[in-house]
C-alpha cells in the first residue's frame, strides 16, 4: 500500500493551497484492481485519511457488481462513481438507479463523444429548437435531467464552458416557465432511447 500512501501525499503537495491542515474534496480510484480483494484493500488504505485529510471517496471504471461490493465492506461508503456513458454499457442504466438509490453521484464522462446519435436524436433537436440553445446544451441538459448524475465537461475553454453553463440555466428557466410539459414528454422520448424505464 506504499503506492496509494505516495499517492495521497503527492496529490497533497500538488493540488491544496499551502495550509496547516491540507486536504483532498474527493479521491477517485482510477479502476477495480485486478482482484476484489486488491481492490478492498486500497479503498481500506484510502478509508484512513477521511475525513480529515480526504472528504470523500469515489471510484471510476467500475461495474455494478464491484461497486456493491465496495459499498457493503466499506466503512467509509463511496460518495462518487465516474463511468462512461455511452450504449456499450447501456447508458448503465442499472447501476445508476442504484447508485440513486444509495445517494451516490452518478458522473457521466465521455458523454457527448461517445453519443453522437443522442446528440441528433429527436427529443434533443425539439428542446434545443424550443429553447434555442445548442443540440450539445441540449443534449446534456437532458442527460442531467435523468436525477443523481453529474455530467464531466471535457471543455478547456472559458467561454465554452460559460455558454453551457448558461445554455442549461436557459433550459431550466423554460421548464419552470411554461415549457414543464414539453420538457417532460422529451425526457421520456429520451429516457426510451437508452431504455430507462423509471
Amino acid at each position: 500500500m506504499d503506492k496509494v500512501h505516495q499517492s495521497i501525499q503527492s496529490s497533497l503537495r500538488n493540488f491544496t493551497v499551502s495550509s496547516d491542515e491540507p486536504y483532498l474534496d474527493s479521491v477517485v480510484m482510477h479502476s477495480p484492481l485486478d482482484t476484489l480483494e486488491e481492490t478492498l484493500t486500497v479503498w481500506k488504505t484510502l478509508e484512513t485519511y477521511t475525513p480529515k485529510t480526504i472528504r470523500s471517496l469515489g471510484i471510476s471504471n467500475t461495474t455494478l457488481p464491484i461497486l456493491k461490493a465496495i459499498y457493503e465492506n466499506a466503512t467509509v461508503k463511496p460518495a462518487v462513481v465516474q463511468n462512461r456513458f455511452h450504449e456499450p454499457t447501456h447508458y448503465e442504466v442499472e447501476l445508476r438507479a442504484w447508485c440513486r438509490e444509495k445517494g451516490i453521484v452518478f458522473q457521466s464522462f465521455w458523454t457527448v463523444t461517445a453519443n453522437p446519435q443522442l446528440v441528433k436524436s429527436s427529443p434533443v433537436q425539439e428542446v434545443a429548437q424550443t429553447v434555442g440553445v445548442s443540440s450539445h446544451v441540449a443534449y446534456i441538459s437532458l442527460v442531467m435531467g435523468l436525477k443523481g448524475i453529474a455530467v464531466l465537461d471535457g471543455s478547456t475553454k472559458d467561454a465554452h464552458m460559460k455558454a453551457n453553463l448558461d445554455g442549461i440555466e436557459k433550459v431550466g428557466l423554460w421548464t419552470q416557465c411554461g415549457g414543464a410539459e414539453k420538457w417532460l414528454s422529451c425526457l421520456q422520448d429520451f429516457k426510451s432511447l437508452i431504455n430507462e424505464t423509471s
